[in-house]
């Protein structure tokens, strides 16, 4: 995520739909953090449109179940509790 140029609570906030055509489409980010904090605009608020490279593309379809691509899942869920990363 770091070398897409992505923030930290951005990535916390992607979802699974957010991912399309391999293209990442951010626009919100999580606010505080804890892993219920609240989900706002980004920092410039203004959306971002970023491909996505190879490895993530290939990490998204081994581990994304293809039935969930629509959901507003988290992208990124911890693998303990299944919901979004804390910062």
């Amino acid at each position: 995520m770091a070398l897409m140029g992505i923030r930290p609570g951005e990535a916390r906030a992607l979802d699974v739909a957010d991912y399309r055509d391999g293209w990442l489409h951010i626009s919100r980010a999580m606010k505080g953090t804890g892993p219920n904090a609240p989900i706002g605009p980004t920092k410039t608020k203004k959306p971002k449109r970023l491909p996505v490279p190879v490895e993530l593309s290939d990490w998204i379809a081994v581990h994304v179940e293809p039935a969930s691509r629509l959901s507003r899942a988290p992208l990124f869920p911890n693998p303990r509790t299944n919901r979004r990363w804390s910062h």
